[in-house]
């Protein structure tokens, strides 16, 4: 008999996870075990996750298991080791028979999924024809330049600056659609291996930390999820963004604990001088016999790094400044600020490690 394979239409591709791929090929356990360890290490679930923007070919990193990281994933991965070039190929054998036209060198589809028309907000990678490409670093954006005259060139370079940053601040252009690229070897330049379609999008009103904070609560649920309880913006927030970008941006955080109860208040404020400042306040979460010390000074941290994330949405009303956002961080518990910003691995047993690794994401992202 002939191997099974699936055809997902363009419709099915958002859900079409890739593990029900395998499924349908009927691999067996092991081969399964090891195609699933080759998902984690690439920290992808599904089809459009593997493929170009324009929806035509597999991207060449996923097919080499080479994690690049075109788009954001949702989750949070666990820390895994590389598979070994036994199980690449397995995972080659098995993508082509569930996917692949031909067995050629640029891996097209068997059947074409169509643009990306997800949310911009879910990309790494953007591309204005007009402007170029920028890649998204945190909650900043790196800028690259088309090589050479043509404005049809599908290599691009980082962009020169006279303060030597590539850093671009700002506004992005409106011409902006969804991209993905493959690094060039020696070379800082990438390569442009798709783009997406524009999607309709809804209009939008000026960015309000307010209106972050509103939407991120109407986003949790009773068993996932949590924001601040209180947040308050005295001044000019627009000072607090230059402030940011600036450097000069302080938060300092302050917790009590009493009758297992913790409670957590947050300001963010200018260094030196100015009476802008925010100001977030909340009883933290858990049951009483979570309640200590310490996890309030942790969920004080939590609430500050969320609330620089909001401020830095509204980071187009500050002047073009060159310097990425650092922020200086105060609070009593220097073990709290250690374990939240250091690099060593977290182990499962350590005292809040959910809370920690909630932590870790947000700076990764903010």
């Amino acid at each position: 008999m002939s191997p099974t394979t699936l055809q997902p239409s363009p419709f099915d591709v958002r859900t079409t996870l890739l593990v029900d791929l395998f499924l349908n090929l009927e691999v067996d356990q092991d081969d399964l075990l090891w195609l699933n360890w080759c998902l984690m290490f690439l920290q992808v679930c599904t089809v459009s996750d593997i493929v170009t923007a324009d929806g035509r070919f597999i991207r060449r990193a996923a097919w080499n298991g080479i994690r690049d990281e075109c788009c954001r994933s949702p989750y949070q991965w666990p820390r895994t080791v590389r598979p070994t070039r036994q199980h690449w190929d397995l995972w080659q054998t098995t993508l082509s028979q569930a996917l692949l036209a031909s067995n050629g060198p640029h891996h097209p589809l068997r059947q074409q999924l169509g643009h990306w028309t997800d949310p911009l907000e879910d990309r790494n990678w953007l591309l204005s024809p007009t402007t170029g490409l920028f890649h998204r670093l945190g909650a900043t954006w790196r800028h690259f330049s088309p090589e050479g005259s043509s404005t049809m060139s599908r290599r691009f370079a980082p962009s020169p600056s006279p303060h030597s940053s590539p850093w671009w601040t700002a506004p992005l252009p409106t011409n902006i659609l969804c991209a993905t690229v493959r690094s060039i070897t020696g070379s800082d330049s990438v390569l442009l291996t798709g783009t997406g379609c524009p999607s309709e999008t809804a209009p939008t009103t000026s960015p309000s930390i307010l209106q972050a904070w509103q939407t991120a609560a109407e986003l949790c649920t009773d068993y996932y999820g949590w924001v601040p309880d209180e947040i308050e913006i005295h001044g000019d927030k627009a000072s607090l963004v230059a402030a940011l970008l600036e450097g000069h941006l302080r938060m300092i955080s302050n917790r009590s604990f009493k009758n297992e109860l913790g409670t957590a208040a947050v300001q963010l404020l200018v260094k030196y001088a100015g009476s802008d400042r925010i100001t977030i306040r909340c009883q933290t979460p858990g049951l009483p016999q979570d309640q200590s010390p310490y996890h309030s000074e942790l969920i004080g941290l939590m609430a500050g790094i969320m609330a620089i994330d909001w401020l830095l949405q509204l980071q187009q009303w500050a002047p073009n400044l060159s310097t990425r956002p650092t922020v200086r961080i105060a609070c009593d518990g220097l073990s709290a600020i250690e374990i939240a910003f250091e690099d060593r691995p977290l182990s499962p047993t350590h005292a809040q490690f959910d809370l920690v690794s909630s932590i870790r994401e947000a700076v990764l992202w903010s």
